[in-house]
């Protein structure tokens, strides 16, 4: 096994099924559990190997773990944001904390959530890229890349399937779906193109190709 292992994304990514699934494999894996949205923990206080959390991503600097990173479509996770409210009525959730040191220009006045969120996911990504040793795209993820996943933190892969199939979906967030209400579906010409060229240009790195 890895001494430890930090697992990390942009947000809206799988984090906590990926942290569930490695522990249903045998690698203690935590969700936000050192990486958190307070005060980093120490690893001597938590039983695990690993944690998988998105906000890490804000916090490289301070990680000396190895790292794999969860990618997925941008315009993916900026309607996921925008449906849930995380950068309109839900600004005041303690996970804004390490975004906001980490990009305080985001959370200036005059930009919409969208953009918020395309800003977000360009930036969480980037700075990710920057120390992945493992890089898995959401939308391709099955039993194979798990299994690569759990060797790659040390883990005995011919777990994978039990694993994969044991992990129930995650944080839908229904309550905050419900309050935002119906959102249209959004395209890149909907956003600001400060934020959004960015964006869309370091998908089509990551394989996603053309975008609309």
């Amino acid at each position: 096994m890895r001494l430890r292992f930090v697992v990390t994304g942009s947000g809206r990514c799988r984090t906590k099924w990926v942290s569930e699934a490695l522990t249903r494999a045998g690698v203690p894996c935590g969700h936000e559990s050192v990486f958190g949205p307070h005060a980093l923990s120490s690893w001597s206080e938590e039983p695990l190997l690993g944690d998988s959390s998105w906000m890490a991503a804000t916090m490289l600097d301070e990680i000396q773990e190895p790292v794999a990173l969860l990618v997925r479509h941008p315009l993916a996770v900026i309607q996921s944001w925008v449906d849930i409210g995380f950068f309109s009525h839900d600004t005041e959730n303690p996970t804004h904390g390490p975004l906001r040191r980490f990009s305080p220009e985001l959370y200036g006045p005059g930009m919409s959530p969208a953009d918020r969120a395309a800003g977000m996911w360009h930036r969480l990504t980037s700075a990710g890229l920057a120390r992945a040793e493992m890089v898995l795209r959401v939308e391709k993820f099955d039993t194979r890349m798990l299994a690569r996943l759990i060797g790659w933190a040390g883990g005995q892969p011919r777990h994978a399937a039990t694993a994969y199939a044991e992990t129930p979906p995650c944080n839908r967030h229904e309550l905050s779906r419900e309050i935002a209400g119906a959102q249209p579906s959004l395209r890149w010409s909907d956003l600001d193109p400060a934020e959004a060229e960015p964006a869309a240009e370091l998908a089509k790195t990551l394989g996603y190709g053309a975008l609309s």
